[in-house]
């Protein structure tokens, strides 16, 4: 059941607390001990330890508010951790909740929860390191440099700028209710709390990343943000109380416990100044450290407890290139507040193989998919991508030279030099049709025209691929996934620390074409996988260069189904003259083509979805997609975020009626009696749910995601098979069902930046914060 939610006692009891001063359920008596110490960090955001005391353990008084900095005007203000007025229902603002339901737990005069840390009942840090540290350990970087400004200057008004105050009020609000509802089911229901999963449809929950609560940690900082005080600091109080050593898995995902509860933990900490949230983020740290007790201090894919007990841990020979290479933000932020250099050094020796390598791939600048830890190297695979499996890689080069305070240049270094082979051998521009051929969408509240995407398709638009170097060189495949969205924010990010203004233009041309790809389809929601027809680099190709193309286009020899190259697949067939060639890539558009799109996509109407052997009929495939893969939208929050990223650094207005067409369109088409459900088909209105707030990477079917044939924990012998085992059991045989799912980042990520961008661009300042790639916010070092 869930915990004890206490409400007004009766006179009898609150006199008996007074005449006894005794604490019940929890809470101090009427005369509170002395404040607790506020956590001290000095100017480059390292922890310095407090003075021993009472009450520091973390302990919350009545009447004290959370630890933020003293108010200041203008950027970097109390919006920044923590806004007073906000810690309120939309009810308590005579705002009626989008459910129509009255607060089934109004805010009240109710006592504040006492945030207490309680160790788990194995403690990680006294295990024995079987391949110690020889010398001295990585340094963290600590002579930070001031960067460049992030946030566009949004002026003295930072409230509402350019915009009506009332109408992005009430965007807000309708974005808090839609958290609200959601987590307000996974709240009480018994089935549910304190569960990594709250199941939508038949409201029941689920454990999927090892029973440590996963949506209650990955939504602290999302309650903190948005105010929710009460529902924050209940949920603290239990994130504060998990026991690690308390799981019927034997294994456990590296990369999604570090991004999901180590990155929720040390971003709740940092927001709200508690001390349990740390201690409870160092005690998983410990735990995720013995990871790297390796032969060569390389961690695995998946963190086996026994291996990693006994001394048997091994690197993997065939990982996804984002797993060990998505661990620097959440390592690094643990060694700045505890001081322990043993957390960065971690991080530091990856870093390390990293920059060993990245000339010395396939593509050079770029890793592949998949990287050998084991024997550390990475020549062996053909595959570049900066979509699943490798994302967050390119992602943390850029952010984690953020965090540090560029105290350390060759992480952003790597992450220019990776861009530039990005930029010229995965992205592209589509041949889209023009704006007329889109119709409208229906919101929750109105009818509005459905916009071709951010600025209009008039302009250019831009998507990332993949590339599959061949004997006879780089080969675009210009599939993309909903996941490469998030590129748009990150050179929109980028753009600004390197003073690179083309990078910016980038960033805005990728978040339009996924904003592009959202208003196309019949619920205004981009698919999960699709396909386009690139522009050509000369405008006057042949229309032989074009059949050539498209001839090739579905062919399904040794590639990727849709894969189209940017030279000959095989050197003895060439393409003929004028076929875009690698030395001749430019990103410039093209205009629409009837003939030669309907030559393309000619037969496709109908597809094998993942899953399924057979044929299902779908809605109608948009024009400017060739072919859709993957029908699915499973609450993802990419495109969101980059134009989340996108509006704060720029300031343009238009982005927040962007944001809003898509907060509708999802909420639409995803919404349940409980929560909100990921869909199977973005081509069809009021398609059928998936009973899931979040699909894993992993049920994509092995013939799209080779590299996780190779990336499986071994069957667990005598014992039942559970989630794990059963899903090692179904992809080892070549199947894959729907049965196992996860949640959590639609309330860590997806709603958080929808409230973020109809908020105040003070809240959580890019130039203050720096999110890691589960939309945790960490502070920045402060630099003088």
């Amino acid at each position: 059941m869930p915990p004890f939610r206490v409400r007004r006692t009766r006179v009898v009891v609150l006199a008996a607390v007074v005449v006894c001063g005794v604490y019940k359920f929890g809470f101090p008596s009427l005369t509170p001990p002395p404040p607790p110490p506020v956590p001290i960090h000095d100017e480059n955001g390292l922890h310095i330890k407090p003075p021993d005391g009472p009450g520091a353990v973390g302990d919350i008084y009545p009447g004290s508010p959370p630890d933020h900095p003293p108010p200041r005007s203008g950027p970097g203000s109390v919006h920044d951790v923590y806004i007073p007025n906000d810690n309120r229902r939309p009810e308590d603002d005579g705002q009626e909740s989008l459910t129509g339901a009255t607060d089934p737990h109004p805010a009240g005069p109710e006592k504040k929860l006492t945030i207490v840390f309680k160790p788990s009942s194995f403690n990680w840090s006294e295990v024995p390191e079987f391949y110690p540290i020889e010398g001295r350990l990585t340094p963290l970087p600590t002579a930070h440099k001031p960067l460049p400004r992030v946030q566009h200057d949004f002026g003295a008004d930072t409230f509402y700028p350019d915009q009506d105050a009332s109408e992005t009020e009430s965007r807000r609000i309708a974005v808090k209710s839609a958290f609200l509802r959601c987590w307000d089911s996974y709240r009480n229901n018994a089935s549910s709390w304190m569960r990594d999963e709250l199941l939508p449809v038949s409201g029941g929950g689920k454990t999927t990343f090892g029973g440590w609560s996963a949506t209650l940690v990955d939504s602290l900082d999302t309650l903190w943000i948005m105010g929710l005080e009460d529902e924050f600091r209940e949920a603290a109080a239990a994130a504060a109380s998990l026991d690690f050593a308390n799981t019927t898995e034997t294994a456990v995902n590296m990369f999604e416990t570090t991004i999901r509860h180590l990155g929720g933990l040390l971003s709740a900490y940092d927001l709200s100044g508690e001390e349990a949230l740390k201690l409870k983020a160092v005690e998983l740290g410990d735990m995720l450290y013995h990871a790297f007790d390796t032969h060569n201090r390389m961690p695995n894919f998946w963190f086996v407890f026994k291996a990693a007990k006994n001394g048997n841990q091994k690197p993997g020979n065939n990982d996804p290139s984002a797993s060990p290479g998505s661990l620097s933000m959440e390592f690094a932020r643990l060694s700045q507040i505890t001081g322990d250099m043993k957390y960065y050094d971690a991080v530091a020796r990856i870093k390390s193989f990293l920059q060993e390598t990245q000339q010395k791939t396939k593509l050079p600048g770029m890793w592949p998919t998949r990287l050998n830890f084991n024997l550390q190297s990475a020549n062996l695979d053909h595959s570049f991508t900066i979509g699943a499996a490798a994302d967050s890689l390119y992602e943390y080069l850029l952010k984690t030279h953020v965090l540090l305070g560029a105290a350390d240049h060759s992480w952003l270094e790597m992450y220019e030099t990776a861009m530039g082979t990005v930029e010229k051998y995965l992205l592209f521009s589509p041949m889209i049709p023009p704006s007329s051929n889109h119709g409208k969408i229906a919101s929750s509240d109105s009818t509005a025209e459905r916009k071709p995407g951010y600025a209009g398709v008039e302009s250019d638009v831009v998507f990332a691929g993949s590339s599959y170097v061949r004997a006879a060189g780089p080969e675009l495949q210009p599939e993309t996934q909903h996941l490469t969205c998030f590129a748009g924010g990150m050179f929109a990010l980028g753009g600004r620390i390197l003073g690179k203004p083309h990078h910016l233009d980038l960033g805005t041309k990728i978040t339009r074409g996924c904003t592009w790809a959202y208003d196309a389809t019949a619920t205004g929601i981009m698919p999960e996988v699709f396909n386009l027809v690139p522009c050509r680099a000369a405008s006057s190709a042949t229309s032989s260069v074009l059949g050539w193309l498209f001839g090739s286009l579905f062919s399904s020899s040794g590639s990727t189904t849709g894969m189209v190259s940017n030279g000959p697949q095989k050197a003895t067939s060439k393409p003929p003259a004028g076929f875009l060639a690698d030395e001749d890539h430019t990103l410039t558009s093209c205009e629409w083509d009837e003939r030669l799109f309907a030559d393309a996509t000619r037969s496709k109407r109908q597809h094998k979805p993942p899953g399924t052997g057979k044929n299902v009929a779908h809605g109608e495939t948009p024009k400017g997609m060739s072919a859709i893969r993957d029908f699915r939208y499973i609450l993802r929050p990419e495109a969101i975020e980059s134009v989340f990223v996108l509006y704060r650094v720029t300031g343009d207005p238009e982005l927040r009626n962007v944001a809003w067409r898509m907060f509708a369109a999802i909420t639409k088409a995803t919404k349940t009696k409980l929560a909100n459900s990921a869909i199977k088909d973005v081509t069809v209105s009021d398609g059928e749910m998936m009973d899931s707030m979040e699909v894993s990477f992993t049920q994509r079917p092995l013939h799209a995601c080779p590299v996780l044939r190779h990336s499986l924990p071994p069957l667990q012998e005598g014992r039942k098979e559970g989630w794990m085992d059963g899903w090692v059991n179904e992809t080892r045989n070549g199947r894959h069902t729907d049965n196992h799912r996860k949640q959590s980042f639609w309330l860590a990520e997806t709603l958080k930046y929808f409230y973020l961008i109809f908020s105040p661009p003070d809240l959580i300042s890019l130039d203050h914060y720096v999110f890691n790639t589960e939309a945790h916010p960490l502070k920045r070092p402060r630099v003088k």
